[in-house]
């Protein structure tokens, strides 16, 4: 028991306190670019699928949490991250600017992708402000562990 207070202790001391800054610094950019390592890779193979749809003939895609940007005749067009993609498909189903989920197939005789099942996620408004909730919460909490010292603030304790 007292082994892992000892740790807690040691990397949140002051002395510890750049150490564990840049450790921080360098996960974050670690997620960022595996994050855009995965949208390249999305957005390549799309891209080659679109340019040759015979060659991904009945590939699935799923398309997560995706922005609807433009709506045409015969389907619409989604946003993921920056990537626009085309869908064919029901656009009556869907409106400019609703957030869903999209499961599409790539169609070698439409030579695009093709929807199968679009997914609206109707709470997500509900679900950001719990997140937001969440986070104040997290902060306020967090700020009753902390004193005000002369080097800024300290753990309490």
């Amino acid at each position: 028991m007292d082994r892992p207070r000892r740790w807690v202790d040691r990397i949140t001391s002051d002395a510890a306190r750049p150490i564990v800054a840049v450790l921080c610094v360098v996960w974050i950019g670690f997620m960022a670019a595996q994050y855009t390592r995965l949208a390249e890779e999305r957005k390549g193979w799309i891209n080659a699928c679109l340019a040759e749809p015979s060659a991904c003939a009945g590939r699935r895609v799923f398309l997560s949490v995706v922005e609807v940007v433009a709506l045409n005749d015969d389907g619409y067009t989604v946003r993921k991250v920056v990537h626009d993609i085309p869908i064919k498909g029901d656009p009556s189903r869907v409106e400019l600017g609703m957030t869903l989920s999209v499961v599409a197939r790539f169609d070698p005789e439409v030579g695009a992708l093709v929807e199968v099942e679009p997914m609206e996620h109707p709470r997500r408004a509900l679900k950001r402000g719990l997140a937001v909730a969440g986070l104040v919460l997290a902060a306020g909490f967090g700020v009753n562990g902390l004193r005000a010292t002369r080097r800024g603030l300290a753990l309490r304790g």
